[in-house]
C-alpha cells in the first residue's frame, strides 16, 4: 500500500524530470546552474533507483518498451535501453551529467547520488 509521503516523493522527484527534460528539449541543459542541474538529476534515482551512472552507454542502441513501467513514469519510461534501463528520453541528460562529472562540476556525491538511503534516514 502506498503512502501520502511516497506519493509525494514521487511526484517532486516527476517535477525535477520535467525540469531536466524541458532543458533538454529546449537545448539548455548546459546552462542548467551546476546546483540546480545536480538537485535534478537526483531526482531521476529516485524515480528510478534500479539506474546507475557508470550503466549508461551513450552507444547503446537496442531499445524496448515496458507495459509494467509505473504510471507516473510511464511516458518518460519507454522506451528505454535493453542492455542499462536507461530510458531514451534520459540520454542528453545522463550526458550532460557525465561531461559535467569529467570537469569536475559534480563531485562524487552529486553524480552516484543515493536518495532513497537519504529519504529513508529522514524517516
Amino acid at each position: 500500500m502506498k503512502n501520502k509521503e511516497d506519493d509525494q516523493i514521487l511526484a517532486t522527484a516527476r517535477a525535477a524530470i520535467d525540469v531536466l527534460l524541458t532543458a533538454s528539449r529546449e537545448n539548455r541543459l548546459n546552462r542548467m546552474a551546476d546546483a540546480d542541474f545536480a538537485e535534478n538529476w537526483k531526482q531521476i534515482f529516485v524515480a528510478g533507483p534500479q539506474l546507475h551512472p557508470d550503466d549508461f552507454d551513450p552507444e547503446e542502441a537496442e531499445i524496448a518498451h515496458d507495459s509494467q513501467a509505473h504510471a507516473l513514469f510511464t511516458d518518460i519510461a519507454n522506451p528505454y535501453f535493453v542492455e542499462s534501463g536507461w530510458p531514451v528520453a534520459f540520454k542528453p541528460i545522463a550526458v550532460e551529467a557525465k561531461r559535467r562529472y569529467d570537469a569536475e562540476q559534480l563531485t562524487d556525491e552529486q553524480y552516484y547520488p543515493t536518495p532513497w538511503v537519504e529519504i529513508m534516514e529522514t524517516r
